[in-house]
């Protein structure tokens, strides 16, 4: 008897079609036939019987046989877009996670801390000797003067091409 090992490998690209996947065939011997008293695949089992006079037997088999273990190894693989741009917006996702890290680590455990605060965050500090405050009312007024001033510049911009397309 024999223990023979079959290995069938499938690598595929499903991009192509399934008609290009062909798997490739491997065989080899599982056993050791040269080290072993009794080569090749045997065994041994007992059947127990008992007679009429309740007297036990055994019978002994030793069997010999072709053992064939079939192991099946594969990989497919197929281009979808879904998979892609998850992937693509999970790492995006990661680049702003880490620098939200960065930022904590600096802003708040260095010991230079005050620094990057200070070089991060610019501070704007109003000039005291303008005076910048006006009313909602004075706000909108200025909005509709500077509306009026830029429709005004592109009506006489639409009117000059016109002059020169009849001259």
């Amino acid at each position: 008897g024999a223990a023979i090992g079959i290995l069938i490998n499938w690598n595929c690209n499903l991009d192509t079609g399934s008609s290009q996947c062909h798997p490739k065939y491997s065989f080899t011997r599982l056993d050791t036939s040269i080290s072993s008293v009794t080569s090749g695949y045997n065994f041994r089992y007992a059947r127990y019987y008992k007679n009429a006079a309740e007297q036990s037997y055994r019978t002994l088999y030793k069997v010999y046989g072709i053992r064939f273990d079939i192991m099946v190894h594969g990989k497919a693989g197929k281009f979808s877009i879904i998979p892609t741009l998850i992937n693509i917006g999970s790492g995006l996702a990661l680049l702003g996670a880490g620098s939200f890290l960065c930022d904590l680590v600096l802003l708040y455990i260095m010991k230079n801390r005050a620094y990057y605060k200070e070089r991060k965050f610019e501070s704007i500090k109003p000039d005291p000797s303008r005076n910048d405050t006006c009313t909602r009312d004075e706000a909108q007024e200025e909005d509709s003067r500077e509306l009026q001033q830029l429709t005004s510049l592109k009506l006489q911009a639409n009117s000059s091409k016109d002059a020169e397309a009849s001259a």
